[in-house]
């Protein structure tokens, strides 16, 4: 099995840290998620730089690797993790969770600086119970999902420090906060200039039929909404 760097530590951070919030336990997909916005909060501070070595790539259903599926099946084997059946009216989906005789740990014993802690668990906090937002946040709002296309390798190394934009934590030069904005701004042209209307675009294949499949996965219910500019 391909185990990458720092994944099997990370995903039982991840999980320790939704337990800590109430969430007990998750589905593969949302867990993959945050597996990848995890190491885009590290890149974010660390220019560029992941916390794990998995090769991050635009498959079917956005950020995977094969590797993630490796990795979660010695943990399973190896019993840190469990999977149990959650049964809906329609359907039923796996969640995944730690054992209980399975140490429980936080970001920062993990290795994550205090900053990009408090990052992924705000991302825990403000996605870990919607599905719909998550996927959403992932896809428009990630610089290296913002241009890449189907089966190509994800660029990290544009990615922009948020904590850049928090005055209280430390004062910015104006060149920074110009650069920071003419990036956005650049970022921002480009993904509407290529979708005009939210859901459509290079992701508009790929992106509907995660939401679907999402849906039948997760058990959630998916409401797409959005605007268009209609010319006459």
């Amino acid at each position: 099995m391909l185990i990458m760097k720092n994944a099997n530590k990370l995903i039982t951070a991840i999980l320790s840290e939704l337990e800590a919030i109430g969430i007990a336990g998750t589905a593969e997909t949302s867990l993959v998620k945050f597996l990848y916005l995890s190491d885009y909060a590290n890149a974010c501070a660390k220019s560029g730089e992941t916390f794990t070595d998995i090769k991050w790539k635009f498959e079917s259903f956005g950020p995977f690797d094969g590797s993630i599926r490796s990795t979660l099946g010695l943990m399973l084997s190896d019993s840190v993790l469990e999977k149990n059946p959650v049964y809906l009216p329609t359907h039923q989906f796996d969640k995944i969770s730690l054992k209980r005789t399975q140490k429980r740990v936080t970001f920062e014993e993990i290795g994550f600086s205090s900053s990009v802690a408090v990052q992924v668990r705000e991302y825990l906090k403000e996605f870990g119970r919607s599905l719909p937002n998550l996927l959403n946040f992932v896809y428009y709002k990630t610089e290296p999902m913002a241009e890449a296309k189907p089966n190509e390798a994800l660029d990290f190394s544009g990615c922009l420090d948020k904590s850049l934009f928090s005055a209280t934590q430390k004062k910015i030069p104006t060149h920074l906060i110009e650069g920071i904005h003419q990036r956005m701004a650049e970022l921002s042209a480009k993904r509407n200039a290529v979708r005009p209307i939210k859901w459509r675009g290079v992701y508009d294949d790929t992106y509907s039929r995660a939401i679907s499949a999402m849906d039948a996965d997760d058990g959630i219910e998916i409401e797409l909404k959005g605007s268009g500019i209609f010319a006459i």
